[in-house]
């Protein structure tokens, strides 16, 4: 016996047709009732999770739940069969199509958007009133009647489905749709009716914008896990034009954290109403195309802006619809923040990858949502551009070609346009057939591979950065100040001070350095002094000859004024007392430092232009490395500004007063400076794998 032939016997008063379509939540037929003639849709639960006797439970219940539910903006099912493993609901037939294909096809006003937002906000404020949460709100479930009103369908599916727990296959896809969902319905906890204010924030964004709020590379558990551990993308950084008040509004509904959010689909269709009508006029909804079938405060918002709703906006139940039940009392969300939790986790408990801001995803495809006009023509721009109500009595132009990034799904006709892969439905078998799933789902936490933190390897390059600014600040190497035929303690002054102690000399090399002898050594006619770096000698070393000074003794002014630009940190000075043939009588080494400030001199100069240069070339490999887009090359490129950056550290250490700079200190700080890089390589690598969150290996 067939499927069909199943369903024909399960329904005898209806002519069953063709299929309308299908998802992980079931296949849906389309049906006649043969007395009524009443056209209907049949929506059938996938036999394999029809066989699970909690899942056809939790089917009943909340088909009598559903069924309970009349509001203009909500499909009505008319009745629910179980009978011989088959689980079957029979609504209403909805012919105009769905808000995505609209969107698709035709395009969005900025109106209209708001309006269907608003008509779906007064919807979830019915059912939420009344204890059911729909839990996968998103543009394909919302239909058009045939009359043009809107309606959401499959409210509780998920539930159905899932219970408690939102689902995947052990193959990695997601029951439900990624894109739209709540933070805390990924993780599994429980919900109120800010998971449906959120999805359906994310609706109304993507409507306003053509983009969904984070990037959509990675996969599905890659989705998710952005929803709960990253912020969106603001708005306005895609429909610059769309009015700030709206914008505001838009992202507090899909904030990270519930308490964060609208506290009721209400608040948050009533804030859309008092965001726009000020500036709109109260006859936009006209304009929109549509009406809101509700008498309630949301449609009450588009006509006559309060200035703030003092109801739902606050508090977490509202007053029932006159003669309705009363309101369901949802318990307080808390927020979503989770300690950092290392290794293999549940989605609840991982550390969110760190990264820049997400880029807008890139696509080949030329830029459309919706057909391309007749005869070309320039593009319309999203959001207002001119007050509906002004002289002009011109319209908020519509959300169409050319208006926002290709994202969309390939539309008939001549229109090109692309959406992401969204995973909304269950995978199995090569057919991707519902039926083949059943028992194979499993909660979300028991599917993720989370590869471990770079703890190891960010320590590690932490570690050796450190050692780097160690070593040059107690340097290695140093040159040695030994002087075998050393001038007398007490005999000889530079710059005021004796050389033979072990105290840096101040020098100012912009005037001669005066050079004081209390004692003439036998023979000694002049003084020669100079100054080396890392055993390089400075250009400016001369010769001058002593002269008697008044009370003794005898005196020179040396000059070594083009050493000032050289000479950046600390170096090594050198007296010599020189005989009549030029011969070195003595010769005295001491430790000497210029008075000028080191950065104004060329090695300093120098050594902060090639830090900028090194930090922000590494930063440029670095970021590929994060997003998986560099291998080898970008490790060994890292390497090599990595151990030139090792080595300018030392520079700079010796500008600020380290020891004298030498050639092994700056080569210790080189291979610290590499090894940190690669290791900060490698937890980049890291961090883009656990961005890309696969499924467990079974």
């Amino acid at each position: 016996m067939t499927v069909r032939e199943d369903i024909l016997a399960a329904l005898p008063d209806y002519e069953i047709g063709g299929e309308l379509g299908r998802g992980g939540f079931g296949v849906v037929l389309a049906g006649r009732h043969r007395q009524l003639r009443r056209d209907v849709a049949i929506k059938e639960l996938p036999p394999a999770l029809a066989a699970d006797p909690r899942v056809r439970a939790r089917f009943a219940a909340e088909a009598r739940v559903l069924a309970a539910l009349s509001h203009p903006h909500i499909v009505p099912i008319y009745d629910y069969v179980e009978r011989d493993g088959l689980c079957l609901l029979v609504m209403e037939k909805l012919t105009g199509g769905t808000l995505w294909d609209q969107f698709k096809q035709q395009g969005l006003g900025v109106e209209t958007t708001c309006a269907v937002t608003m008509a779906a906000c007064a919807a979830l404020q019915y059912a939420h009133n009344r204890g059911v949460l729909h839990r996968d709100v998103k543009p394909e479930n919302l239909l058009y009647s045939g009359e043009g009103v809107l309606k959401i369908t499959d409210f509780g599916i998920a539930k159905v489905v899932g219970g408690g727990e939102t689902l995947a296959t052990r193959g990695g896809e997601i029951l439900g749709t990624p894109a739209y969902m709540a933070p805390e319905q990924a993780e599994g906890r429980e919900l109120g009716p800010q998971a449906d204010v959120y999805a359906t924030g994310i609706m109304m964004y993507e409507l306003l914008s053509g983009h969904l709020p984070f990037s959509e590379e990675g996969g599905a558990l890659a989705i998710v896990y952005r929803h709960v551990y990253e912020e969106p993308i603001p708005l306005g950084q895609f429909a610059p034009s769309v009015d700030p008040a709206l914008i505001s509004v838009t992202m507090r509904a899909i904030a990270r954290s519930p308490v964060d959010r609208f506290a009721t689909a209400e608040a948050f269709g009533v804030a859309i109403g008092e965001a726009v009508t000020p500036s709109w006029g109260p006859e936009w909804l006209n304009r929109a195309g549509m009406q809101i079938v509700d008498s309630g405060p949301i449609s009450e918002s588009a006509k006559r802006p309060s200035g703030g709703f003092a109801g739902s906006s606050q508090g977490y139940t509202v007053p029932a619809a006159s003669g309705g039940t009363p309101p369901v009392a949802w318990p307080t969300p808390s927020p979503s923040n989770k300690p950092f939790v290392s290794g293999p986790v549940p989605l609840s408990g991982a550390q969110p990858p760190a990264g820049p801001p997400r880029a807008p995803i890139e696509s080949t495809a030329p830029s459309t949502i919706g057909p391309t006009p007749a005869g070309g023509g320039a593009p319309p721009t999203v959001g207002p551009t001119v007050s509906p109500t002004g002289a002009s009595g011109g319209s908020l132009p519509t959300i169409g070609p050319s208006s926002t990034p290709a994202r969309l799904p390939q539309p008939a006709g001549n229109a090109t346009i692309v959406r992401p892969q969204l995973v909304d439905h269950v995978v199995g078998g090569a057919g991707g057939d519902v039926y083949m799933v059943g028992a194979d789902l499993v909660p979300v936490r028991q599917v993720i591979e989370l590869p471990a933190p770079p703890y190891a390897v960010g320590a590690a390059a932490l570690v050796l950065f450190l050692v780097a600014i160690t070593i040059g600040l107690i340097g290695l190497g140093k040159p040695k100040i030994a002087s075998p035929n050393g001038v007398t303690p007490g005999i000889a002054t530079v710059a005021g001070v004796d050389p033979t102690n072990t105290s840096t000399i101040k020098v100012d090399l912009s005037q001669a350095v005066p050079v004081h002898l209390s004692s003439v050594p036998a023979g000694v006619t002049a003084v020669q002094l100079g100054f080396s770096v890392a055993g390089v000698p400075l250009p400016a070393s001369s010769t001058q000859p002593l002269v008697p000074a008044a009370g003794g003794g005898a005196n020179a002014s040396v000059s070594a004024s083009t050493d000032r630009y050289l000479m950046g940190g600390t170096a090594t000075g050198e007296l010599k007392l020189l005989g009549a043939s030029g011969a070195v009588v003595k010769d005295q080494k001491f430790l000497a430092k210029g008075k000028q400030s080191p950065f104004l001199s060329v090695p300093g100069g120098l050594l902060v232009a090639l830090f900028l240069f090194f930090v922000a070339y590494m930063e440029s490999l670095f970021r590929p490395l994060r997003r998986g887009r560099r291998g080898v090359s970008g490790v060994i490129g890292m390497a090599i500004l990595g151990a030139g950056l090792g080595a300018d550290i030392a520079g700079l250490l010796w500008l600020l007063g380290s020891p004298e700079l030498s050639v092994t200190t700056a080569i210790a700080c080189a291979i610290c400076g590499a090894g940190a890089a690669i290791c900060g390589s490698l937890a980049g690598i890291r961090m883009a794998r656990r961005a890309r969150i696969r499924p467990k290996k079974r």
